[in-house]
């Protein structure tokens, strides 16, 4: 489930290139190793909490208990907007490439509003049908993502030979180069969703085992297979010729290598492994959404409706067709407006989603570190690696701030300030939850609530 959130194949067709040309071009695999370093030094203190709480809403949960019930109740809305922006964002690359793919092998070409409610109504039966059988589906799709990038890179490195996978792709002089903090802003786009392993910490099963391994597994897995994968991208171009080659279409750089190093049926069978990592994705990013909305149902401070469950799944129905709404909406309001769903759905959206969850992870180290102080648990793991974590994750937050415009790849003053909007909407959660303190002391008592 968390995997399939990265979407491997799609980052690599999309995010990849574009952290390459917008970036630090032949640096992007120090970029890239760079990012995954930060998140396992982060995912050390949020793994060693999970004794203390263990709860659904994961980093609403952990801020709470660190930072006071407001901020959590901030976290946790901001939170909700993230993943529901994230997924959204999804569903316009799914309905772009699964568009492409439809006139490209049946000549039939329908508008994509119609394959972006498709893939949402598909997509939110299969959710609500439980965590099992969905997982089991992720689980076929991740596999064939991971064959099918797996097969280009080791074409890469028998035709060009292991001398072309030069170590200067992770020197300082190459990494820190160009725009660092844009390369740095589309690697962490690529992880989005790893910290999803704690939401399921209540349908987990032994979750104080099993979430932390799942954890650095993923970590591994998914920095591993992207190191890798965009430093075959610069072996199999040549690091002088790389950003002029995506130049000429970063949305086909890949497949170009394929074409080259593979062939061309393998190619197709590539466009279609893209197509199912963004459904993929799009999975991924409701079901986080949605118990999210569970936990703020179930503590008060959301709609009841929204923490109803299915009865034989115990799936939060409501939660995930309540987003399965917001995304055909939004979807609908993009293609009256006449915009791309992958030029400027998709890229202004994913933008918004990665600072924000970026800045919630910092957040959420300082909240873990002031968690343990208080309780003078006092370590490296449980106060240093998080603290250390938030400066980190706090300067990639500014930089993703400063450098917005190229992110999103949209000119548009309105797209550019989106990431604002997270911020109203943390400023009237921390509003409303001091209210609730004052005119429903008994409810807020219930904001966060955790099994410590």
């Amino acid at each position: 489930m968390v995997i399939a959130a990265a979407a491997p194949i799609a980052s690599a067709v999309a995010l990849i290139p574009l952290g390459m040309l917008l970036g630090n071009g032949a640096g992007m695999p120090g970029a890239l190793l760079l990012v995954s370093l930060i998140l396992a030094v982060f995912a050390v203190g949020f793994v060693k909490i999970l004794p203390y709480i263990t709860n659904t809403g994961a980093i609403y949960a952990y801020v709470s208990a660190g930072l006071g019930r407001p901020t959590g109740l901030a976290s946790a809305y901001v939170l909700s907007v993230v993943y529901v922006a994230l997924g959204a964002s999804v569903v316009g690359g799914f309905s772009y490439f699964a568009t492409a793919l439809m006139e490209r092998f049946f000549d039939f070409s329908p508008p994509w509003l119609i394959v972006a409610v498709a893939c949402v109504v598909i997509g939110t039966a299969m959710a609500v049908t439980g965590v099992t059988l969905t997982a089991r589906v992720l689980l076929a799709i991740l596999t064939l993502e991971l064959i099918g990038l797996l097969v280009v890179d080791i074409a890469i490195v028998v035709q060009q030979g292991l001398p072309a996978f030069t170590l200067d792709v992770f020197s300082p002089s190459t990494v820190f180069t160009g725009a660092i903090g844009v390369a740095v802003i589309y690697a962490f786009s690529m992880f989005l969703g790893f910290e999803a392993t704690a939401i399921y910490s209540e349908e987990a099963k032994a979750p104080r085992r099993t979430i932390p391994r799942a954890t650095y597994i993923i970590l591994v897995l998914i920095g591993g297979l992207y190191t890798f994968s965009s430093w075959a991208m610069v072996a199999g171009t040549g690091a002088d010729q790389l950003v002029p080659t995506v130049a000429e279409d970063p949305g086909t750089f890949v497949f170009r290598l394929s074409d080259h190093y593979v062939g061309s049926a393998w190619t197709d069978i590539l466009s279609v492994l893209n197509a199912l990592s963004l459904f993929a994705g799009v999975l991924a990013f409701q079901n986080a959404g949605a118990r999210y909305l569970f936990a703020l149902s179930r503590d008060n401070m959301a709609p009841r409706a929204l923490g109803i469950t299915h009865p034989k799944t115990g799936t939060p129905s409501v939660g995930l067709i309540s987003i399965a709404v917001v995304f055909v909406l939004l979807s609908i309001a993009y293609f009256v407006a006449d915009y791309s769903p992958l030029l400027d759905m998709s890229t202004s959206l994913v933008g918004m989603g990665t600072i924000g969850l970026v800045g919630m992870l910092t957040v959420a180290s300082i909240s873990i570190a002031v968690f343990f102080l208080r309780r003078k648990v006092i370590g490296v793991t449980t106060v240093g690696a998080p603290v250390l974590a938030a400066i980190l994750l706090g300067l990639c937050t500014y930089a993703g701030i400063d450098n917005y415009g190229a992110l999103t790849g949209v000119p548009t003053w309105w797209v550019n300030n989106l990431p604002w909007l997270l911020l109203v909407v943390a400023a009237a959660a921390l509003a409303y939850g001091f209210w609730v303190r004052t005119k429903y002391p008994k409810r807020y008592e219930l904001i966060g609530k955790t099994r410590i």
